[in-house]
Protein backbone atom coordinates (compact mmCIF):
# COMPACT_ATOMS: atom_id res chain seq x y z
CA UNK A 1 0.00 0.00 0.00
CA UNK A 2 1.42 3.40 -0.89
CA UNK A 3 1.82 6.38 1.46
CA UNK A 4 -0.40 8.31 -0.73
CA UNK A 5 -3.22 5.57 -0.29
CA UNK A 6 -2.74 5.38 3.19
CA UNK A 7 -3.24 9.21 3.38
CA UNK A 8 -6.27 9.09 1.52
CA UNK A 9 -7.57 6.30 3.15
CA UNK A 10 -7.02 8.46 6.65
CA UNK A 11 -8.17 11.74 5.13
CA UNK A 12 -11.50 9.72 3.73
CA UNK A 13 -12.13 7.89 7.38
CA UNK A 14 -12.06 11.32 8.96
CA UNK A 15 -14.58 12.52 6.25
CA UNK A 16 -16.86 9.44 7.30
CA UNK A 17 -16.86 9.65 11.48
CA UNK A 18 -17.68 13.27 10.58
CA UNK A 19 -20.67 12.34 8.18
CA UNK A 20 -21.36 9.40 10.59
CA UNK A 21 -21.35 11.57 13.72
CA UNK A 22 -23.50 14.72 12.19
CA UNK A 23 -26.10 12.19 10.27
CA UNK A 24 -26.47 9.66 12.88
CA UNK A 25 -26.88 12.04 15.18
CA UNK A 26 -29.19 14.33 13.25
CA UNK A 27 -31.79 11.01 12.42
CA UNK A 28 -31.43 10.04 16.05
CA UNK A 29 -32.48 13.41 17.46
CA UNK A 30 -34.99 13.27 14.40
CA UNK A 31 -36.47 10.06 15.69
CA UNK A 32 -36.64 11.14 19.43
CA UNK A 33 -38.13 14.23 18.95
CA UNK A 34 -41.23 12.34 16.19
CA UNK A 35 -41.59 9.16 19.22
CA UNK A 36 -41.55 11.80 21.65
CA UNK A 37 -39.04 9.44 23.39
CA UNK A 38 -35.33 8.89 24.02
CA UNK A 39 -36.12 5.01 24.25
CA UNK A 40 -36.38 4.11 20.53
CA UNK A 41 -35.09 2.23 18.19
CA UNK A 42 -31.44 3.31 16.56
CA UNK A 43 -32.67 4.72 13.21
CA UNK A 44 -29.56 7.09 13.52
CA UNK A 45 -27.28 3.68 13.44
CA UNK A 46 -29.33 2.17 10.84
CA UNK A 47 -29.09 5.44 8.62
CA UNK A 48 -25.39 5.39 8.66
CA UNK A 49 -25.23 1.66 8.23
CA UNK A 50 -27.51 1.25 4.93
CA UNK A 51 -25.84 4.46 3.33
CA UNK A 52 -22.40 2.88 3.78
CA UNK A 53 -23.33 -0.21 2.19
CA UNK A 54 -25.01 1.53 -0.35
CA UNK A 55 -21.70 3.50 -1.64
CA UNK A 56 -19.61 0.11 -0.82
CA UNK A 57 -21.37 -1.66 -3.07
CA UNK A 58 -20.96 1.06 -5.41
CA UNK A 59 -17.63 1.36 -4.92
CA UNK A 60 -17.23 -2.27 -5.27
CA UNK A 61 -19.12 -2.79 -8.46
CA UNK A 62 -17.17 0.25 -10.43
CA UNK A 63 -13.87 -1.09 -9.38
CA UNK A 64 -15.06 -4.29 -10.43
CA UNK A 65 -16.20 -3.07 -13.46
CA UNK A 66 -12.58 -0.85 -13.83
CA UNK A 67 -14.56 2.13 -14.04
CA UNK A 68 -12.56 3.09 -11.37
CA UNK A 69 -9.32 2.51 -9.75
CA UNK A 70 -8.68 -0.21 -7.03
CA UNK A 71 -6.84 2.57 -4.64
CA UNK A 72 -9.54 5.27 -5.32
CA UNK A 73 -12.15 2.22 -3.87
CA UNK A 74 -9.61 1.30 -1.31
CA UNK A 75 -9.67 4.86 -0.43
CA UNK A 76 -13.43 4.60 -0.11
CA UNK A 77 -14.62 1.36 0.59
CA UNK A 78 -11.53 1.46 3.78
CA UNK A 79 -11.95 5.01 4.39
CA UNK A 80 -15.30 6.46 3.95
CA UNK A 81 -16.90 3.30 4.24
CA UNK A 82 -14.84 1.85 6.55
CA UNK A 83 -15.77 5.37 9.27
CA UNK A 84 -19.12 5.97 8.58
CA UNK A 85 -19.93 2.09 9.47
CA UNK A 86 -20.65 0.66 12.14
CA UNK A 87 -20.97 -2.49 13.69
CA UNK A 88 -19.93 -2.24 17.31
CA UNK A 89 -22.30 -0.01 17.80
CA UNK A 90 -25.37 -2.37 16.57
CA UNK A 91 -23.42 -4.88 18.87
CA UNK A 92 -23.86 -2.88 21.91
CA UNK A 93 -27.73 -1.48 20.78
CA UNK A 94 -28.78 -4.69 20.36
CA UNK A 95 -27.03 -6.11 23.57
CA UNK A 96 -28.98 -2.71 25.66
CA UNK A 97 -32.47 -4.60 24.19
CA UNK A 98 -31.48 -7.63 25.46
CA UNK A 99 -30.47 -6.21 28.79
CA UNK A 100 -33.86 -4.40 28.96
CA UNK A 101 -35.47 -7.31 27.95
CA UNK A 102 -36.61 -5.79 24.60
CA UNK A 103 -36.14 -8.71 22.23
CA UNK A 104 -38.13 -8.24 19.40
CA UNK A 105 -36.56 -4.81 19.24
CA UNK A 106 -32.77 -6.54 18.96
CA UNK A 107 -34.17 -8.84 16.80
CA UNK A 108 -35.36 -6.39 14.73
CA UNK A 109 -32.28 -4.06 15.11
CA UNK A 110 -30.42 -6.87 14.07
CA UNK A 111 -32.10 -8.32 10.75
CA UNK A 112 -33.40 -4.57 9.38
CA UNK A 113 -29.66 -3.81 9.61
CA UNK A 114 -28.02 -6.68 7.97
CA UNK A 115 -31.32 -6.97 5.33
CA UNK A 116 -31.45 -3.30 4.29
CA UNK A 117 -27.90 -3.21 4.23
CA UNK A 118 -27.46 -5.94 2.19
CA UNK A 119 -30.17 -4.36 0.15
CA UNK A 120 -28.83 -1.17 -0.13
CA UNK A 121 -25.44 -2.76 -1.38
CA UNK A 122 -27.22 -4.43 -4.05
CA UNK A 123 -28.98 -0.75 -4.91
CA UNK A 124 -25.24 0.54 -5.44
CA UNK A 125 -23.98 -2.65 -7.46
CA UNK A 126 -26.98 -2.41 -9.83
CA UNK A 127 -26.60 1.29 -10.15
CA UNK A 128 -23.21 0.83 -11.12
CA UNK A 129 -23.41 -2.16 -14.00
Amino acid sequence: MSPLELVGIALFGAAGAMLRHHLGGFVHESAARALASERHFPFGTLAVNVFGSFVLGLVGSLAMGGTISPVLASVVGNGFCGAVTTFSTVAVDAERFLADRRVVHAVADLLLTVLAGVGAAWIGMSIAA
